[in-house]
């Protein structure tokens, strides 16, 4: 198979997720994306309904002898992580996604994100909704907008789009466990008024991380692939009074852990020195975390910036940095997952020249990822900073008498000859936010294996997209025999 029209020729799952890859739809830019799935579905038939936010709703009636069995919902979120390799000039707002095809694998050369999360999960629903074949009761897609940057689709969901008796999320990225439980959690932003000076004389200079995997901050957290603003702002610890700093960014949102981070600004000693002095930082660094082959610092010759910061500003910010906890905090052997967690994900720079530091709290405990916010509330302030919380979100408590996760059990046992295990991501699941507003409803999580996700090196296992898919119509005879 060489496209995915290819792939579709086998099963029709493959003609939705090539028109999702086909329309640009990063966070805060799904309208393309909606429209097109909105007439696809009213083409097919189907019922739809926009709110107020730009959800969408897809209803699909129950078949003659069925109008008593119970209404599913297949639910998953319309945008995707905008994550693109340096010097790429890819544009996620007009360009299509350059799919590759290598064996079991779908993905994009490196070069950005797939979007299988939640791609997949969308193109399962309307394939499933699109079955003609398929005789069962009712049905119904709800597709939400950004939750990548908040859940903030599902926050703003009406109570009406959530009238059913069992929902599906597919936004797990895995088919070898169910997920009944997910974290809570918040953004936290530190905001910061830089003092600058006339820059002194020197070496233009501009510093990068390069080389590390990054990852989702929830599922990812565990495996210690590094974080580039730690190893930055360590860096500059080492450098002292040999650097003055112009600048500090990198990453793109707070959920993903940030692989990428550079500063630019004015070197007092020689760019060969400070090389030396980054390669001895990077050796050091390699035996604290999981390093890809290819981590390091490139410390190159750049244009002279007309101002710095002030050596008080700047040693205070990266003291605020090296100290600002980052990383797996709490383990729970219970659930065999992390429990709390806190990622550095983003350094940027706002419109008004401020510094905007963001970090993500996650915890299964609602009272912990609170604690950790208070927490990061006090270090920023100590430091001089303007403290903001976002998007809170709380985490979703399992039902051990679920009549839909014994249906799911046995639609396994059935294509996989065996129960799978059930567990909690450390993630944010927009059924979290869904439990206060529709208590009747009973969840469940599965999704196809989806690797590496809010990164370039994610892909998309295509056996396991079809095992999914199976198992939905498995899973439909069961709950509607």
């Amino acid at each position: 198979m060489k496209t995915l029209s290819d792939l579709a020729k086998r099963n029709s799952v493959w003609r939705f997720f090539e028109m999702i890859c086909a329309t640009p739809h990063p966070s805060g830019h799904e309208e393309k994306l909606a429209q097109r799935l909105a007439q696809e579905a009213e083409g097919e038939g189907l019922q739809v309904r926009r709110d107020a936010f730009g959800n969408l709703r897809i209803d699909r009636k129950a078949a003659p002898g069925f109008e008593k069995a119970p209404c599913i919902i297949f639910q998953a979120h319309l945008d995707m992580v905008p994550q693109k390799a340096p010097g790429s000039d890819f544009d996620f707002l007009n360009d299509p996604l350059k799919v590759q095809i290598t064996e079991d694998r779908i993905h994009c050369g490196g070069e950005t994100t797939l979007g299988a999360d939640d791609g997949s999960g969308v193109a399962l629903a309307l394939d499933i909704l699109t079955d003609r074949e398929l005789r069962c009761g009712a049905l119904a897609a709800l597709l939400t907008r950004e939750e990548e940057i908040g859940l903030n689709g599902a926050r703003e969901l009406p109570a009406e789009f959530l009238e059913g008796d069992f929902l599906i999320n597919l936004d797990s990225g895995c088919d070898d466990c169910f997920y009944a439980g997910c974290a809570g959690g918040v953004e936290n932003y530190g905001i910061f008024t830089p003092e600058y000076i006339q820059t002194p004389s020197g070496t233009g200079v501009k510093i990068e991380v390069t080389g590390l995997e990054g990852g989702h901050s929830g599922a990812d957290i565990h495996l210690k692939r590094g974080n580039a603003h730690k190893f930055m702002a360590g860096l500059l610890e080492i450098l002292g009074e040999n650097i003055s700093v112009a600048s500090f960014k990198g990453g793109s949102v707070v959920n993903a852990i940030s692989r990428e981070s550079e500063v630019t600004g004015v070197l007092k000693i020689a760019l060969d020195d400070a090389q030396r002095a980054a390669d001895l930082y990077a050796k050091k660094l390699r035996s604290t975390f999981n390093a890809a082959p290819d981590f390091g610092f490139l410390v190159r010759a750049a244009a002279t910036p007309p101002q710095v910061w002030s050596r008080k500003f700047q040693k205070e910010f990266v003291a605020m940095l090296t100290s600002l906890p980052d990383g797996v905090f709490k383990f729970s052997e219970e659930l065999n997952s992390v429990e709390t967690s806190c990622n550095i994900g983003v350094i940027a720079e706002t419109e008004d020249g401020r510094i905007k530091v963001g970090c993500h709290p996650r915890s299964f405990d609602d009272a912990q990822w609170e604690a950790v916010s208070d927490s990061n509330k006090s270090h920023f302030e100590k430091f001089g900073g303007e403290f903001i919380a976002e998007g809170p979100y709380p985490g979703w408590k399992f039902k051990s008498d679920s009549r839909l996760l014994e249906a799911g059990q046995k639609a396994c046992e059935k294509i996989y000859g065996k129960r799978l295990p059930v567990r909690a991501i450390h993630a944010g699941l927009e059924p979290g936010i869904f439990t206060p507003a529709a208590p009747q409803l009973e969840m469940l999580s599965f999704a196809p294996m989806d690797h590496h996700c809010h990164t370039t090196e994610e892909y998309l296992e295509i056996s396991s997209m079809e095992k999914v898919s199976y198992w939905l119509r498995e899973l439909v005879k069961g709950l509607h025999s």
